[in-house]
């Protein structure tokens, strides 16, 4: 079943754990928004389905043949009037298209959406496929909201400072699985060489791939199937990058899964001349296949410990100065750091003051010099009484907070208005790494 150029993660789906959910109606967007096609379940589930698509097309294209609506609900076969009734506004809608000479791609365009919704509903016993490779900061801005959220639904979100390394890949394979692969079906997936032993990969490694929300019956499953590595092959798959192969089994949630073995099977090219015309039962006497018992992850910096990511201190042109510019009665008066695009503001508007309290020195890696520091920066932020910490919710209150309360609202606002609504919603939650 063709669904290679269908929406397979199905983002916009309501979702379950091992299905996606439809309606009586399944809903197709088109080019007019409050006017979708509507396709019948019954019809869309029907193994006849790509074949009855194309029957309403060609009935659609024929305006001539008498008694249309009559003979092509006898050639659909549809189990109740109201369905027969949705494929008749269908086949009009068809109709129309054709007049208006807008025919050539609706039955290629309806046909990708709907496979994956289909295959879903039909799940099969072996999925292969190389999926998308994009990690999360070469992702388009609305794009990376909507991976993060799906990504930690699934229990495959590796945070703090791994975040940006995240890989749609993982996400693909784990979306892929849930939807369209039977319980005790196998799969196999092309797949970064990171994911056999990079930090970020972690999460994909254990197994446990079920949305949140329906863990106890979601998609858990066994990797402990020997896996590919291309890495010291002479001439691999994909030369841009280092690839592997993983393989697996979807099993029941309550199953206890053994424990992953990456790098169960290393393949290594012997011979020369592989390339890419050559198939399989040419290339596969070329490579002799090694084995290991363990594939140790990649370990954490030495020094990993001692330290953490601070605040993240952006816009500086909201909350960092780099020297006062003059400070009396326990006020600082400050002109803050100019910033970039969106964030550049004009002298006038960087200039405020705040009570000292909410003002404390920061330290950027850009300041650190062998043996010294360089540099004399300071931020603003809503600290708590204890000077330590910021403020769980809202902001200061009392007498000693009123400059500061009048400061931060305005770039509070400034933040919503130019952050384009992407999270974090607000300024303290930005601030507020942690």
């Amino acid at each position: 079943m063709n669904v290679h150029l269908g929406d397979s993660l199905q983002w916009a789906t309501r979702r379950r754990s091992g299905t996606i959910e439809l309606g009586e109606v399944v809903e197709v967007p088109t080019d007019e928004p409050d006017n979708p096609l509507r396709i019948p379940r019954a019809l869309l589930l029907q193994d006849r389905f790509p074949q009855l698509l194309a029957q309403l097309f060609d009935y659609a294209g024929r305006p001539e043949l008498p008694d249309t609506e009559s003979n092509l609900l006898a050639v659909l076969n549809l189990p109740s009037p109201a369905d027969g009734a949705a494929a008749i506004n269908l086949y009009r809608r068809f109709r129309e298209y054709i007049a208006s000479g807008r025919n050539h791609v609706w039955e290629w365009y309806i046909a990708n959406l709907i496979q994956p919704l289909r295959l879903a509903n039909m799940p099969v016993s072996r999925l292969v496929g190389n999926p998308p490779w994009v990690v999360y900061n070469a992702m388009a801005n609305d794009r990376q909201d909507t991976f993060r959220e799906h990504a930690r639904d699934r229990n495959l979100w590796a945070g703090a400072n791994l975040a940006t390394q995240n890989d749609l890949a993982a996400t693909f394979v784990a979306t892929c699985v849930d939807y369209y692969l039977q319980t005790r079906g196998k799969f196999g997936f092309v797949l970064p060489y990171a994911a056999l032993r990079a930090r970020h990969w972690e999460p994909f490694r254990a197994g446990n791939w079920s949305l949140r929300e329906d863990a106890e019956r979601g998609t858990h499953v066994d990797l402990s199937a020997d896996a590919w590595d291309f890495s010291r092959v002479n001439a691999p798959p994909f030369p841009q990058a280092q690839s592997s192969v993983i393989f697996g089994t979807k099993v029941p949630a309550n199953r206890q899964r053994p424990r992953f073995r990456p790098l169960a099977g290393i393949r290594q090219q012997i011979g020369s001349g592989i390339n890419t015309r050559m198939d399989w039962n040419e290339v596969k006497p070329l490579l002799t296949y090694t084995r290991r018992k363990e594939y140790p992850v990649a370990p954490s910096p030495a020094y990993a410990s001692a330290f953490r990511n601070g605040a993240t201190l952006f816009p500086q042109s909201l909350v960092v100065f780099e020297r006062p510019q003059s400070q009396a009665r326990g006020v600082v008066y400050f002109q803050t750091n100019q910033g970039k695009g969106n964030w550049r503001r004009s002298e006038q508007e960087r200039t405020g003051n705040v009570e000292e309290r909410f003002v404390k020195p920061a330290l950027f890696s850009r300041l650190l010099l062998p043996f010294g520091v360089t540099g004399n920066f300071h931020i603003i932020a809503p600290f708590a009484e204890d000077g330590a910490s910021l403020v769980a919710n809202g902001l200061p209150e009392g007498d000693g907070a009123t400059r500061f309360r009048l400061y931060w609202n305005n770039a509070d606002q400034q933040w919503r208005e130019y952050s384009s609504g992407r999270p974090p919603v607000t300024l303290l939650d930005q601030v507020d790494y942690q």
